[in-house]
C-alpha cells in the first residue's frame, strides 16, 4: 500500500490553532518508538512461547494473555488497561508487519500537521474505542445465549490483539485531511481516491461483520477505529472553513 500527499500551505489554515507544525524528525521519532514497542512486545511473545515448548512452563504465556491480550474476561477482572495494551500485541509477524506499514504510512504525516498530542489521540482513542466496540457486540451476541459479559457461561470468549483500530482510525483521519490523495491497495492495480479506499474497506467491514465472513479479522475493532479516527477529525482537525 503506498499514498501520495500534498502537506496544506493554505495561509488561512495555517493560521488555525488546530494546526501544530512538528518536524519530521519528531515525526519519525514518534512513529519509530510505536513499531519500537510494538517488535518488543512481538519479541516478548515470540520467547514466551518458545520456553513455554521448551520447558513446559506456560506461566509467562498465561500473564501475557491476561496483561497484554484483550477479552471480556480481562475487563471483568479489572485488567482495563487491556483496552490499550491489546494495540501493541501482535501474535504472527504478518499481522504486525502490515499494521506497522500502515502507522508509517499514515502517521508521520499525520504527527508532522496536528502534532504529537492529536496523534496520541487518535492512536489511543482509537485502539480503545475499536477494542470496546468488539467487546460491546460480543456480549450483545452472547447475551441472547445466558453468557452476557457481566455473567453466565464464559466459554468460547474472543481475544482481541493489533493496532488495526489504531491504524486505520489514523487512517480514517488522514484521509479526511487528504481525501483527493490517492493510494494503491493491494491487490488493486489501479490509484484510487483516499477517502474511496477508506469508505470502500468500511463498506466491505459492515458487509464481512454481518455476514460471517469475518474469520479471524476483526471488523468491529476496525469499525471503530475507523468511527474515532473521522470523528476525531471532524471536532478537533476539520479546517474551519
Amino acid at each position: 500500500m503506498t499514498t501520495r500527499y500534498t502537506i496544506p500551505r493554505h495561509r488561512r489554515f495555517l493560521s488555525t490553532p488546530r494546526y501544530v507544525p512538528t518536524s519530521q524528525r519528531t515525526a519519525t521519532t514518534v512513529i519509530s518508538t510505536i513499531i519500537g514497542t510494538c517488535v518488543s512486545v512481538h519479541l516478548l511473545t515470540q520467547y514466551a512461547e518458545s520456553r513455554a515448548k521448551e520447558t513446559g512452563n506456560i506461566t509467562p504465556v498465561k500473564r501475557i494473555h491476561e496483561h497484554l491480550v484483550l477479552s471480556a474476561r480481562n475487563v471483568r477482572e479489572g485488567r482495563w488497561w487491556t483496552l490499550l495494551t491489546h494495540t501493541f500485541t501482535h501474535f504472527t509477524l504478518t499481522h504486525m508487519a502490515f499494521n506497522m506499514l500502515g502507522l508509517w504510512t499514515f502517521g508521520r504525516p499525520m504527527v508532522m500537521l496536528f502534532g504529537v498530542r492529536n496523534f496520541l489521540a487518535l492512536w489511543v482513542g482509537a485502539g480503545i474505542t475499536g477494542g470496546a466496540a468488539s467487546l460491546m457486540v460480543e456480549s450483545a451476541n452472547n447475551a441472547a445465549d445466558g453468557k452476557g459479559i457481566l455473567g453466565g457461561k464464559r466459554e468460547g470468549e474472543t481475544s482481541y490483539i493489533g493496532a488495526s483500530g489504531s491504524v486505520l482510525g489514523i487512517g480514517a483521519a488522514f484521509a479526511a485531511t487528504f481525501p483527493l490523495g490517492s493510494m494503491y491497495i493491494f491487490p488493486i492495480p489501479v490509484p484510487m481516491y483516499n477517502w474511496i479506499a477508506f469508505v470502500g474497506y468500511a463498506t466491505y467491514s459492515v458487509y464481512a461483520q454481518t455476514n460471517g465472513l469475518q474469520g479471524n479479522i476483526g471488523h468491529l475493532g476496525h469499525l471503530g477505529g475507523m468511527a474515532f479516527g473521522a470523528l476525531y477529525w471532524l471536532v478537533r482537525l476539520r479546517r474551519p472553513f
